[in-house]
């Protein structure tokens, strides 16, 4: 559904409306030109793109993303994302990447910001940041292995810096 909601530009859908001129979320699936078009009313697919597949959402009870939740959720032969979101803190950005037996993140978080990062490994031995162990890694704490979360996932804090995990063997 998603696919054809997007690719698709013979059908009322995001493809239509870019066949149809659109530079912004028109008001109605049609594109109509005689309506007002640059509303935001469609706009869940972004918010699925920054959030889900990009995986920068702000915490729950957070103020101005000053607490940032890190968790891209891959989907199919997705195998790579860039996001960055412009925060009264600063930028944030989360930019990961999975090859066979890899998976990579390089993560921005802003001053003054601390986020919570979900990555697929089972434990702390499975991650480095810069080739460091994630364990010695400066600025993570609060390290909690999946058996301990109730999900396959390993989580922990990350303060404001900027990081490049790496996660060996993860864990799909």
């Amino acid at each position: 559904v998603i696919f054809d909601m997007n690719s698709h530009y013979d059908k009322p859908g995001y493809g239509w409306q870019l066949a149809h001129g659109a530079t912004a979320l028109t008001e109605s699936w049609q594109a109509y030109g005689f309506v007002s078009n640059n509303h935001l009313m469609l706009g869940h697919l972004m918010e699925w793109l920054y959030s889900g597949l990009g995986g920068i959402r702000q915490a729950d009870n957070s103020i101005a993303f000053h607490n940032i939740e890190i968790n891209p959720m891959p989907v199919g032969d997705v195998n790579y994302a860039s996001t960055t979101y412009q925060t009264p803190y600063g930028e944030v950005s989360c930019r990961w990447e999975r090859k066979p037996g890899m998976y990579t993140m390089k993560l921005t978080v802003p001053a003054n910001s601390a986020a919570c990062v979900t990555l697929p490994a089972s434990t702390a031995s499975q991650v480095s940041d810069y080739g460091t162990p994630l364990a010695d890694a400066e600025g993570i704490s609060n390290i909690m292995p999946g058996s301990r979360t109730g999900n396959p996932n390993l989580t922990f804090t990350a303060a404001s810096g900027t990081y490049n995990f790496q996660v060996a063997d993860p864990v799909w």
